[in-house]
């Protein structure tokens, strides 16, 4: 059964570093928290605007979000365009409580 995120959502400041990470590396992660908390991060959804780009849609398929280590929640990277540059860049970063496991998101993220 799918749900719609509407409320509790949680968005974490990232570093400039991870900002520029191009979406296009395999398998990208990113890792934060200390000891017990830490965990990777895989980009588990791209805006629809990104359909039309086939090397992003192998890029999609390829990663999942970790809901083996937190099945409580969903992770997601939101990926945007560098006109200028042509590059895809990670631009925001999710942390969402989803309990139910299925989560549409598209009407409830303002993208870049």
């Amino acid at each position: 059964m799918e749900s719609k995120i509407r409320t509790t959502r949680v968005r974490w400041n990232i570093k400039q570093t991870v900002r520029k990470m191009m979406l296009n590396k395999l398998n990208p992660t990113i890792q934060f928290g200390n000891g017990s908390t830490d965990f990777k991060m895989y980009c588990s959804y791209i805006p629809k605007s990104f359909d039309t780009n086939e090397k992003l849609k192998l890029f999609y398929d390829e990663l999942v979000c970790c809901v083996d280590t937190y099945p409580e929640k969903y992770i997601y990277i939101i990926g945007y365009y560098n006109f200028k540059q042509y590059e895809q860049y990670i631009s925001e970063l999710f942390l969402v409580h989803n309990p139910s496991g299925t989560t549409i998101f598209e009407e409830e993220l303002d993208y870049l």
